[in-house]
């Protein structure tokens, strides 16, 4: 008897060690590589392929405000194997544009949460200024003078810029681009004042020297760069904390988002320490059920923030 119950236990052991599918995964990134969002992907797919034997390929499908990588994965079958990676700037693309196409996010349903980190408020080194009060200073002199990067009518860039131009009530020409890693471009060369960026990204040039970090977006400093003043520091009375998540089509069968979010959760516990080199401040960790309840009180969150845009 204990022989069977052994070989039993052994079998279900094996059963789960298998990958759930054989079948290629298909993490979808509605922006160009090479940003926040793409990086963060690449990451999460070679922790799965590690981690859990599957095959997961990441695309790159940008453009349209990340609503042509959206209506992709809404049109595919919802078997679970073509996903959405997202940031929560996909939230907020109701309240920067009127075309319904835009507006995807009533088509997919979240499966996983997967890391968050503060935005960093960056200036160029050509802008004469030493920390975030002299810059709003500055900036209040001159209104409509300086230039900002922003994204094209969304994301966590726009978010982040509008969300702080409205907290200060200061006046800036926004400068719009495909993604942030263009916009950092202009901003390392001087051609435009200020941008929001990613942590991540963000700290790597206020490290290198070829921009200066003046503010972080988040109710607290973050751990990667303690040395940073908060929003609230500097004067501005907002916060904003940008994160990365998982969305499959929401005709998607509960189980395969249950198992999905189980399997990626799994990953995340095991890679903590990979995603936190990167430059994240947080790993995420969340059910679906509380992902679901994230998502609906950010949705909240911003329609106040935005609303009136």
């Amino acid at each position: 008897m204990i022989r069977i119950i052994c070989l039993f236990l052994l079998l279900a052991v094996q059963a789960t060690a298998q990958p759930f599918t054989s079948r290629p995964i298909h993490l979808v990134v509605p922006f160009a590589a090479g940003g926040t969002t793409d990086l963060t992907a690449r990451i999460l797919a070679q922790e799965l392929n590690k981690q859990e034997g599957l095959t997961v390929v990441v695309e790159n499908r940008p453009g349209a405000l990340g609503s042509i990588g959206a209506n992709y994965v809404i049109n595919q079958r919802p078997d679970g194997h073509t996903l959405l990676f997202s940031s929560n700037g996909l939230l907020a693309n109701r309240f920067f544009n009127n075309n319904p196409d835009v507006d995807v996010i009533n088509k997919l349903v979240p499966v996983a949460s997967i890391i968050e980190s503060a935005m960093v408020m960056m200036v160029a080194n050509n802008v004469p200024v030493k920390d975030g009060k002299e810059l709003i200073t500055l900036i209040e002199k001159q209104p409509n003078y300086f230039h900002y990067g922003t994204s094209s009518g969304g994301g966590t860039l726009q978010i982040a810029a509008s969300m702080f131009l409205r907290a200060s009530n200061i006046s800036m020409i926004a400068v719009p681009y495909s993604g942030g890693s263009s916009a950092a471009s202009d901003l390392l060369s001087g051609r435009i004042t200020l941008m929001f960026d990613s942590n991540i990204v963000g700290m790597q040039h206020h490290r290198a020297g070829t921009a200066r970090a003046m503010a972080v977006t988040s109710a607290s400093r973050s751990i990667n760069a303690p040395e940073i003043p908060t929003w609230r520091e500097i004067g501005v009375d907002a916060e904003f904390v940008a994160w990365q998540g998982v969305y499959a089509n929401a005709n998607t069968p509960r189980e395969l988002l249950q198992l999905l979010n189980s399997t990626i959760n799994r990953t995340l516990r095991i890679s903590t320490s990979r995603f936190l080199e990167s430059g994240a401040d947080r790993v995420m960790n969340e059910s679906l059920s509380e992902l679901t309840s994230r998502v609906n009180n950010e949705i909240a969150r911003l329609n106040t923030a935005l609303g009136n845009n």
